[in-house]
């Protein structure tokens, strides 16, 4: 009787992992992009074919750009003394939005990246700025809002709020 239920067992986990071995081959295949999933009319990629650019390449990219010398200058400094894949993952992100009264606000995509980007490296983009902009005192990273559709978060909360009668009080206190 035990031999029995290993075997049933044993044919129940072969039937799982085939069952899900499915399921991944259906949102996932690999093709001239590298492994890419696709849910819901979603489509991305997770392992790319794409070897990882040269310095010299993102350097050459950098110096294509309209945006100010120092910026640009900042870049090269983070691209040539920080890891490649984590320069493409993070620091490429950045974008210049003004400096002034000695604060350089930074743009990104969204706000995770800001946040990611406030969390863990602040400090090297400071440092690297530092080396161009003497009178550098706070960087400032936030979501470009040109990625939100026009509405910030804060303004949606308010308006949901205000279709549900959300006191003031508590719309001030959750939208900071």
């Amino acid at each position: 009787m035990k031999q029995e239920s290993l075997e049933s067992l044993i044919k129940e986990s072969k039937n799982q992992l085939i069952d899900q071995s499915f399921k991944f081959a259906i949102n996932h295949n690999v093709n001239e992009e590298g492994l890419v999933e696709q849910n819901d009319g979603v489509k991305r990629i997770l392992i790319t074919n794409q070897p990882t650019p040269k310095r010299s390449d993102l350097l050459a990219t950098i110096n294509q750009t309209s945006e100010p010398e120092f910026w640009q200058q900042i870049k090269r400094n983070l691209l040539m003394n920080n890891d490649i894949n984590t320069y493409i993952s993070w620091f490429s992100k950045l974008s210049f939005a003004k400096f002034e009264h000695g604060i350089l606000e930074l743009k990104v995509p969204n706000r995770f990246i800001a946040g990611y980007m406030e969390q863990h490296f602040a400090g090297k983009i400071k440092a690297a700025a530092l080396n161009f902009l003497k009178e550098l005192k706070k960087i400032n990273i936030d979501m470009n809002p040109d990625n939100f559709a026009g509405h910030s978060l804060r303004s949606s909360f308010i308006t949901t709020a205000a279709k549900h009668s959300v006191p003031d009080r508590a719309i001030m206190k959750h939208s900071t």
